[in-house]
């Protein structure tokens, strides 16, 4: 499997980080070229654009999205257009669970599957093994 991963800050970088070592194959995407080299360095895959990141995963597609809950819906307006029925984008961002039933309403029109995947633990915990607590349909997860 190949997971997509959008947001390299302390939480995405760390997250990152552990899949890797874990054994995930990885292709790292952020607005912010440095931590994307940095995630490079620790071997994941670049994706330097969100439409290059969608390309460089097999179907059905699985994107995590890890930046703060402000940011999800300008995230998902930029990247719902690049998916397919079938795909699966997880918001890892702690968002409000009211914002997280309306987007999992929204890409379920399209096909699309949401899982809301609030992870807590801050930077040590995403490093060693985070709390993770999932909302979403039984059978996606």
């Amino acid at each position: 499997m190949i997971l997509g991963y959008i947001g390299l800050g302390k939480m995405g970088a760390n997250m990152v980080e552990l899949l890797l070592e874990k054994g995930y194959e990885v292709v790292a995407f952020d607005r912010n070229t440095d931590a994307v080299k940095a995630a490079g360095n620790k071997g994941a895959q670049i994706a330097s654009t969100l439409p290059a990141l969608v390309a460089s995963l097999s179907l059905p597609r699985l994107v995590w999205i890890m930046v703060p809950h402000e940011a999800v819906d300008a995230v998902l307006k930029e990247l719902t257009p690049l998916l397919n029925i079938g795909d699966v984008v997880i918001d890892g961002g702690n968002s409000p669970y009211k914002d997280s039933i309306q987007r999992a309403k929204a890409l379920e029109s399209k096909g699309i599957e949401f899982l809301d995947a609030g992870v807590s633990g801050g930077p040590a915990g995403a490093r060693n093994g985070a709390c993770i607590m999932v909302g979403g349909q039984k059978d996606v997860f």
